[in-house]
């Protein structure tokens, strides 16, 4: 009877000697990891100025959006915002907009270098401020009747100065916005042309056009930061 345990090893490949294998030099191994730091250094910042401009865009349709939803679901409730009645910000924001407004926090009797007065800021979980005011003197906008101004701030309120906006700080996290008498945010100037609102963006420091126009620019972009956003 044939033993079925019986194998033979005959056949087997000979030990792999070690010796014959070859290896990367020390100096080649530095030169590639050198090359590596090299392409990382010159793409690096592009993906990050690429994340960031991403990030922003997210976070400005995300305040639009939220507002806005929270003010339909308060005329549900309370009727159309026409009939809304209220004499400030703060009850315009507790009789109205508090239940539905997602926020962390809020602040009251918020002044803005006398362009506002009596307004409110909403710290939001994102990291992300706004505030609002249906007292101020600032006019204007190419918009019908806005009842409030809302400034939204991409990274907090800490980087707006006394003076002026930190250069290139507007393009990037500061973007603005209106309360309509129709009852929906929308930022101001919305009937400029594309190219109009892109030469008002990049005055940074006009805060009657280009501090004003850049969430516009977005807006019309379908917030979409493109390549020729003044960034």
């Amino acid at each position: 009877m044939k033993n079925v345990y019986s194998r033979s090893f005959e056949s087997a490949p000979p030990p792999r000697n070690i010796n014959n294998c070859k290896a990367f030099t020390l100096a080649e191994v530095l030169i590639t990891l050198g090359i590596i730091g090299i392409v990382a250094a010159m793409t690096m910042p592009s993906l990050v100025a690429n994340y960031q401009k991403k990030a922003t865009a997210i976070k400005v349709k995300k305040f639009y959006t939220n507002f806005n939803q929270a003010i339909k679901l308060s005329e549900i409730d309370n009727g159309d915002f026409k009939y809304w009645t209220y004499n400030n910000s703060n009850e315009l924001y507790d009789n109205y907009l508090a239940k539905y407004l997602k926020v962390i926090q809020v602040q009251r009797n918020i002044h803005m270098y006398g362009n506002f007065t009596g307004g409110i800021k909403f710290i939001f979980s994102d990291g992300t401020q706004a505030i609002c005011s249906t007292k101020t003197n600032l006019t204007g906008y190419g918009n019908e009747a806005p009842i409030s101004p809302c400034i939204f701030f991409t990274r907090g309120i800490s980087q707006w100065t006394n003076n002026a906006i930190e250069a290139g700080y507007s393009t990037h996290s500061v973007f603005w916005f209106l309360i309509t008498e129709n009852g929906i945010l929308e930022p101001p100037y919305i009937n400029y042309s594309r190219d109009k609102l892109i030469n008002l963006c990049k005055e940074i420091n006009s805060l009657g056009n280009g501090m004003t126009t850049c969430g516009t620019l977005l807006y019309l972009d379908n917030w979409e930061i493109k390549d020729d956003y003044p960034w």
